[in-house]
Order: structure tokens, then C-alpha cells, then sequence
């Protein structure tokens, strides 16, 4: 009996306590807080921290967009008790994306996931825009961006001298500063005006031999002097005096002037000229219309800085001649046709061009034959005259 009750002292509540602490133990990884969503402007650092308890410790591995991460010089991998972060410097825009983190050990695995957005930085540093008013007495000049008037403040710098000359010179430049400026001139005697407008681009414009947005045509660095009206201004991009020239391309304006006067620009190191793809704002309608009456197709492009325009019908092109009329001017292109015949029935394509790409826009044309009335009446009428 004794040795009985020895055994149910020694054996029973010592298996009882070895399996309690073996079921305490075994745990598989838990993520004790989750990844948070981050952003980030591009070349600053960026943390993402997660806490994981499991029993055996879990092993912990980063992933971007599905590809393992390794420590580099780039990314490094530090971890303090539960707590494990992964810290990535020098962010660049290939560095956005989804961010994982994975926990494993022998009883499970568990993952969670977020996102990194890498902005991009504002454009910095300050642009001037100067005028030469003159006239007698001397011009009263205000300032507008669009139709409101700007008024000096600490970042936008107004300066008038006596001889009629000025400029206005905004600083800290962001990208809601893009837009048209206006610099008014007047006295008792009337106003005259010129504008320019202001384009910041996050990042230099694309440029490949594909039909980008966008072409660039190198130009050697001169003064420039505009003569162009407002409409027709260009968009130029410049690099200024002791400018980085790797930056240059992130600043871009237009200048033009309403009243065709010359207004000279500050030196600039380099200047090109960006020329845009067109694009149609306006396509051709669908028509239809009677043999011998007149027809009118009409098409309008956002671009014509070297623009050609070309119309084909069913796949052949359509050539000036007085039984077809084209014209291109105001970024409008037209087609006239004075007197339809059946054969003037078909596709019409019209495609406007440039080196920067081209455009199309399309449409089918029905002229329709006489009736056997219409065409003895028309008959009688042109042997009459």
C-alpha cells in the first residue's frame, strides 16, 4: 500500500505538470501590432516596426512585392527582444510598393502585409520674371496670376524702378505656383500687357522614340527675345546661371506677349524647346448629304507647333483641288467638298502629326443618290441653262 501511494505522489502530479508546461510553451507567431501604411518623400528614410511573440522565437523575414529583402546599404533589418524593424534609406521610387513581414517557427507562419508611397520633392529655389515699361508719364504695373492681382509678401518679391524696368521674383517655389502671369502697364493714356506662364514639373518630362507626351529639341543656350502673341507662346524649358543642370529640365514656362512687343529674358545657360504631341479636342461629326450638295468636315487639335495634317478617305489620300478643299489654320483643320458625288461616300481619317507623335480622328460619310424625279428635274434644269 505504501508503495502504491508513493507512486500516485511521484508519478501522476509530475506528468501532469511537464505536459501543463509543454502546452504553455508551444506557440506559433503572433503579431502582437501590425505594419502601418507609410509615405515618404523621396531620399528620406523610412521605419517599419512589428511586435511578434512565439514559442520557439520565430524567425522574421521582409519581403518587397513579393521579392525577399537582404540587408544592404539600403535596407538594414534590426531586432530588440519582440520588436523587430526594417529601416530603408535613401528611398527612391523604386523602393515603393508592398512591404511584408513574415513569422515562422515550427508550429506556424504568419504574415502581414503594408504599403510604402514615395513622394515626390517639390521643386525648390525661386523664379524671376522681369519687364521694361516705358511711355509718358511712367506706367503705373501691377501683377496677376490669372484674374487675381498679387500683392508683395515675404515670398513673392515686387520691385519697380523709376526708369520703368521691374520684375517680380517669387521664392520657395511650389507647385501650386504654376500658372499665367500678367504684368499690366498703364497710364492715363492706356495699357499695354505681356504674359508668361509658369509650369513646375515634379520630375523631367518623359523622352523616349515612342509617341510620348512630350519631345525635347535641344537648342545651344542664347538671350532669348520673344515676339509671339500670348496664344501662340511656347513652352520652353531652361537652365538657369549656376543652376544644377541635372534639375534644370524640373522648370518650365512659356512666354508670349499680346501686343507683339519684344520683351527680352534673362540669360539663360541652356534653352530647349518642348513640343507637344496633338491631340484632337474637337473630332469630326458624322454627315451625311445629297449628291451635289456641299459638305464640311471640321476637326480641332490642342497643338500646332510644327503640326501637318493629312485626310485620307477609305485608306487613300485626299488631295487639294477644286473639287475638295483643305485647310489648316488656328489648330482647325477643314475638309470642303462645294458639290458631293456618290463616290465622295466612305471613311474619312484625318491625322495631325508632329515629331513629337500624331493623332487621328475618323469618321464615315453617306452622300446619297437622286431619285429618278430629282434627277430629271435636275436634267431639265441644267439644259435650261
Amino acid at each position: 500500500l505504501l508503495q502504491q501511494k508513493t507512486k500516485t505522489l511521484e508519478l501522476k502530479p509530475e506528468s501532469k505538470r511537464y505536459s501543463s508546461t509543454l502546452e504553455k510553451k508551444k506557440e506559433k507567431p503572433v503579431f502582437l501590432s501590425q505594419l502601418s501604411p507609410a509615405a515618404v518623400t523621396s531620399g528620406e528614410t523610412a521605419r517599419f516596426t512589428v511586435k511578434v511573440s512565439g514559442f520557439p522565437k520565430p524567425t522574421v523575414q521582409w519581403s518587397h512585392n513579393g521579392k525577399v529583402i537582404k540587408s544592404s546599404s539600403i535596407y538594414k533589418v534590426i531586432e530588440e527582444k519582440e520588436e523587430y524593424t526594417l529601416v530603408i534609406t535613401r528611398v527612391t521610387s523604386e523602393y515603393e510598393g508592398e512591404y511584408s513581414c513574415t513569422a515562422t517557427n515550427r508550429f506556424g507562419q504568419t504574415t502581414c502585409t503594408t504599403y510604402l508611397e514615395v513622394k515626390k520633392p517639390d521643386v525648390s529655389g525661386e523664379v524671376s520674371f522681369n519687364y521694361k515699361a516705358s511711355g509718358d508719364p511712367v506706367p503705373d504695373v501691377k501683377w496677376f496670376k490669372g484674374a487675381f492681382q498679387i500683392q508683395p509678401s515675404r515670398n513673392c518679391i515686387i520691385i519697380v524702378n523709376p526708369d520703368g524696368s521691374g520684375s517680380i521674383t517669387i521664392k520657395s517655389i511650389k507647385q501650386e505656383d504654376s500658372g499665367l502671369y500678367t504684368c499690366k502697364a498703364s497710364n492715363q493714356f492706356g495699357e499695354a500687357s505681356c504674359s508668361a506662364e509658369l509650369v513646375l514639373f515634379r520630375e523631367p518630362p518623359p523622352v523616349s522614340h515612342k509617341q510620348e507626351q512630350l519631345t525635347v529639341v535641344q537648342k545651344k543656350g542664347y538671350k532669348v527675345s520673344v515676339t509671339e502673341q500670348a496664344t501662340e507662346s511656347r513652352l520652353y524649358q531652361v537652365s538657369l546661371p549656376g543652376q544644377d543642370r541635372d534639375r534644370s529640365d524640373q522648370m518650365v514656362y512659356t512666354i508670349g506677349t499680346e501686343d507683339r512687343q519684344i520683351i527680352p529674358s534673362e540669360q539663360v545657360v541652356s534653352l530647349r524647346e518642348v513640343i507637344r504631341k496633338p491631340s484632337f479636342v474637337k473630332t469630326i461629326e458624322p454627315a451625311s448629304a445629297a449628291v451635289n450638295d456641299p459638305l464640311r468636315l471640321e476637326c480641332q487639335v490642342d497643338e500646332d507647333t510644327g503640326v501637318t495634317v493629312t485626310w485620307t478617305r477609305d485608306g487613300k489620300k485626299v488631295h487639294q483641288s477644286m473639287e475638295c478643299k483643305l485647310s489648316f489654320e488656328d489648330k482647325v483643320a477643314v475638309l470642303d467638298i462645294p458639290k458631293t458625288k456618290l463616290r465622295d461616300s466612305g471613311k474619312y481619317v484625318c491625322t495631325a502629326a508632329n515629331e513629337a507623335g500624331s493623332s487621328s480622328c475618323e469618321t464615315l460619310i453617306a452622300v446619297k443618290g437622286l431619285s429618278n424625279l430629282e434627277f430629271i428635274l435636275q436634267l431639265l434644269f441644267n439644259s435650261e441653262n
